[in-house]
């Protein structure tokens, strides 16, 4: 009976599955890329909050197709420009 509700399942989320055109990915990124701006940016957000953000830009791992350096080079953005504008702009620098 586990294998037929496992079955079933699996089937009813294959179904449900809709291909993202590559514009939505593009949005996605571009929109992840927004937020962490703003959460480096922002006095109100928390410290875990910034730090998050903080990492996810630093990161440099270009195998996760939503890293920060994926993000940006397929929305024609040189993450690398990027970082040290944002470097230039905070207070205290993004590499403390």
């Amino acid at each position: 009976m586990k294998n037929a509700t496992t079955h079933l399942v699996r089937s009813e989320q294959t179904s449900n599955t809709e291909a993202w055109s590559i514009q939505q990915i593009k949005q996605l990124q571009k929109s992840m890329i927004h937020t962490a701006l703003e959460e480096m940016r922002d006095g109100r957000k928390s410290l875990q909050m910034k730090q998050e953000a903080r990492d996810w830009i630093l990161e440099n791992n270009e195998a996760y197709p939503f890293s920060f350096v994926n993000c940006c080079e397929c929305n024609g953005l040189n993450p690398y420009r990027l970082r040290w504008l944002l470097n230039k702009t905070l207070l205290g620098g993004l590499y403390d």
